[in-house]
């Protein structure tokens, strides 16, 4: 199996090393894929809600392993790479019986007001791979 993400350079090319930053694929979420992928955290048939879900590996890996609904989560501005990586990946997902449809981003700022959308759903699981590089975001998510 072989998922492909589009790489910080492909979409963003001339953009700063800041913005770069925030569009990479970081370690955690190779960590939280090795952990769906070996099953070590069954979400077979689950509702997943992805927190700062960058390029969206993590939620197209909960997705290939069976997860019922990914809302994979973050800045506004990340959410055009999220869904191209979600369209990239959508032929592995039909072959491996995984719904694409099922698989969709959605804004949120961790540091804002949780939006009702994300507090009225009823997920199953909550997937922070990401969220622990920056001091404020930290402290955000630990005040939730």
């Amino acid at each position: 199996m072989s998922v492909s993400v589009i790489r910080e350079r492909e979409a963003f090319n001339g953009h700063s090393r800041t913005v770069l930053l925030l569009f990479q694929v970081w370690r955690g979420s190779l960590l939280a894929c090795d952990y769906l992928l070996f099953r070590r955290l069954n979400v077979e048939g689950k509702r997943v809600l992805e927190l700062g879900s960058g390029a969206g590996l993590s939620a197209v890996a909960a997705s290939l392993c069976g997860a019922a609904e990914v809302a994979a989560t973050d800045l506004t501005e990340r959410i055009p790479l999220m869904e191209a990586n979600f369209a990239r990946n959508a032929g592995l997902l039909s072959k491996r019986k995984a719904s694409s449809s099922f698989l969709r981003a959605s804004p949120f700022d961790l540091l804002r007001p949780v939006p009702e959308v994300i507090l009225e759903a009823d997920f199953d699981l909550v997937l922070a791979a990401d969220l622990a590089y920056d001091d404020r975001l930290s402290e955000g998510v630990a005040a939730r």
